[in-house]
């Protein structure tokens, strides 16, 4: 997450129309498919991309080509999401379960997925979200982990049992939890129990943009929360009622219809498609479907079925003006001083806009073992001081920043 330090800058963003250059993207090894990439993971300055029977996929500069990074699952175990805790602890969701890496995708290990579902009967874990000390998955039911996705319990009281988890994600002190024919459950109590809310449609994708709620449906449209009681449609401009896919860079947001791919730069108020020049026709045919999407060092990624990997410049789609109203000074990691450090340390980050945040300490082990912020931030800059009153041993930890779909490590070193 690239910050800038003391600058208030003024940003007119607006979608423009351009010659589009779809570019599609291949793997260096030829027997690597990318046909069926079902999700991409930004994390720092990599992207990764899920690739459903051959593993985990890491876009290289040197060769501006996909490369296999490594293989969660035993032969053809389809994989379906990504979710990173931190540069190099990343989770995938599997029809076999969950799997963890410690490594950045290098290698992979099996999480005691007892607790969640018969996953051979087609059930597979969809969606990953945090909240506070928990992380969820989103499955045929929803299931929770206290320990960064090692072992997991279910927490579906009050969800439906005869249909799965379409998506899920956590807004403040509540959890969403999209459902494929019952509506969207919201839960206050940490998955505890469920209860559902006023938008009873088949939901199809829920997400978190500029602190508001924003669910897809199928044949519905799009709808919009600030509180997650009250919604409204934000359909306007979209050609397809069916939204599957969301992603957002700032404050472009991104959703992924029948139709194509649509662009909003008002929090879903009106929508602009951003498909011209795409390497197939719409509405799209169920056997071409748009299966992933994600955003990375300025371009727009998306994943088609049986199509591959194709990506567009951002610069093609919006169009920026800035007028700083100051020198702009330098851009600057999130930093921590002093460092190393022997009694306590202050951490300092700046965020471009308001949103929900968390600040965490981890150790080596990808175990919490502090938690200096969870809540929302105003765009700004932010500091923290982290002090070791509980008696840690000397080391290395991670401070995580978590905020508006970023993730930043800062390395600590702890030394008396």
């Amino acid at each position: 997450m690239k910050i800038s330090a003391l600058v208030v800058v003024i940003l007119c963003v607006a979608p423009i129309v351009t010659q589009a250059q779809w570019e599609q993207m291949h793997s260096v090894d030829r027997n690597i498919d990318t046909d069926l990439v079902s999700a991409f993971l930004p994390v720092g300055s990599k992207i990764f991309a899920a690739s459903c029977y051959f593993g985990i996929l890491k876009y290289s500069e040197s060769t501006a080509k996909w490369e296999l990074s490594g293989r969660p699952t035993p032969g053809e175990a389809g994989i379906a999401s990504l979710y990173s805790l931190h540069d190099s602890l990343l989770l995938a969701g599997t029809i076999l379960g969950v799997f963890r890496s410690t490594d950045s995708g290098l290698t992979w290990f099996k999480s005691d997925n007892s607790a969640l579902p018969d996953l051979s009967t087609g059930w597979y874990v969809s969606q990953f979200a945090q909240k506070g000390e928990y992380l969820f998955a989103a499955c045929h039911g929803v299931f929770r982990s206290a320990d960064y996705g090692i072992s997991w319990q279910e927490v579906s009281g009050g969800l439906p049992t005869e249909s799965s988890v379409t998506g899920i994600a956590a807004f403040g002190s509540k959890l969403f939890a999209g459902t494929d024919w019952y509506g969207l459950y919201c839960s206050i109590d940490d998955g505890a129990s469920w209860s559902v809310t006023s938008l009873q449609s088949d939901i199809s994708a829920v997400t978190i943009h500029d602190s508001l709620i924003f669910a897809g449906t199928s044949y519905n449209g799009l709808f919009v929360s600030k509180d997650g009681i009250t919604w409204d449609s934000s359909n306007d401009g979209l050609q397809n009622r069916t939204v599957f896919q969301f992603t957002s860079s700032g404050q472009n947001f991104f959703a992924a219809t029948d139709s194509g791919v649509f662009l909003s730069t008002n929090r879903g108020r009106t929508w602009v498609a951003v498909s011209d020049g795409f390497p197939t026709d719409f509405p799209l045919p169920r056997e071409c479907w748009i299966m992933s999407l994600g955003v990375s060092k300025g371009y727009l990624y998306v994943g088609l079925w049986r199509k591959g990997i194709w990506r567009r410049p951002l610069s093609e789609m919006i169009a920026r003006s800035a007028v700083p109203e100051q020198p702009v000074a330098s851009e600057r990691e999130a930093q921590a001083n002093p460092n190393p450090f022997s009694d306590k340390t202050t951490i300092r980050f700046t965020t471009a806009e308001r949103g929900p945040a968390r600040v965490s300490i981890v150790n080596m082990l990808a175990v919490e073992v502090a938690c200096l912020f969870d809540g929302e931030l105003a765009a700004g800059e932010h500091v923290f001081v982290w002090s070791n009153s509980g008696g840690l041993p000397d080391g290395t930890y991670d401070c995580i920043v978590r905020s508006n779909n970023q993730v930043e490590r800062v390395a600590l070193i702890l030394a008396r």
